[in-house]
């Protein structure tokens, strides 16, 4: 695998997108878009019950929320994490999913970039990344959406796979 120069232009630029996709999704992560939602709040407490090996569905919790915890194992795992960056509490899980929605983010720019100019590739993922659909699924973590992360992860592993052979 080739690594090209840089310029310090294209770097800064690059950079000040994602940082200021950061800001934007930890600016009032417990307010926007209002508040903690009820699906929210029982998934967070499944994600704690499970990783303490405590059944959910003996303490209120919907079983739905059990059903998606085996469905989507990525996101409890990811919750579960956020407890021990953060503490256990509600807003513990958005700001992980801050880290891992500019994550996912990273991955979708290194994939365009794999077939655009670096500007398009730029352009492309700034309109994606402040879009109203974004920004709002990327402060509510319920668990379909930490999916991006893994699914734009394996297409990116898939697409420089070839050119790590040697």
């Amino acid at each position: 695998m080739r690594i090209k120069k840089v310029s310090l232009s294209i770097l800064c630029l690059t950079a000040f997108v994602f940082l200021a996709s950061f800001a934007i999704r930890w600016w009032d992560v417990g307010i926007i878009p209002y508040g903690i939602e009820e699906d929210e709040v029982e998934w967070i407490a499944t994600a704690k019950f499970l990783g303490s090996n405590i059944n959910p569905l003996t303490n209120g919790v919907w079983s739905l929320h059990l059903s998606n915890a085996q469905n989507y194992p990525f996101s409890l795992w990811v919750n579960q994490i956020s407890f021990l960056v953060f503490g256990a509490d509600l807003l513990s899980a958005r700001k992980m999913l801050v880290f891992v929605n500019v994550l996912a983010l990273i991955a979708f720019y290194c994939i365009l970039k794999r077939f655009l100019k670096w500007h398009v590739a730029l352009l492309t993922t700034a309109l994606y990344s402040f879009s109203a659909y974004k920004l709002i699924s990327s402060k509510i973590a319920l668990p379909t959406v930490y999916q991006e992360l893994p699914v734009l992860s394996a297409i990116l592993l898939v697409l420089i796979a070839p050119s790590l052979r040697g």
